[in-house]
């Protein structure tokens, strides 16, 4: 899912969101703020769930999750960008709210 550099400001997903810090941690995944490098949209969160710790049916919650957050459309809520499989994590990438 990473790769590693020298800080954890360098690791890269989807060989397009740059870590920049670490957000948070719960029991569905962990949260990053992350650069798109390939976006004027600069900041954004990347949600990382580990599948090898989730069961099949959480697994599904997730990708449920996905699909709806990207049919919502509401000026209250954040905004889905995208969703993908990368090694052995499923990671959701949303607006990021201050």
């Amino acid at each position: 899912m990473c790769t590693p550099g020298e800080t954890a400001q360098t690791f890269m997903y989807a060989n397009r969101y740059q870590q920049i810090k670490k957000l948070g941690q719960g029991s569905f995944g962990t949260a990053y703020l992350v650069h798109d490098t390939k976006s004027k949209h600069e900041k954004k969160v990347l949600k990382a769930i580990f599948i090898g710790d989730v069961s099949p049916n959480e697994s599904l919650d997730a990708e449920h999750e996905a699909s709806i957050l990207a049919r919502l459309r509401h000026p209250n809520i954040v905004r889905f960008y995208d969703s993908f499989m990368d090694a052995s994590y499923f990671c959701i990438v949303t607006e990021y709210c201050e």
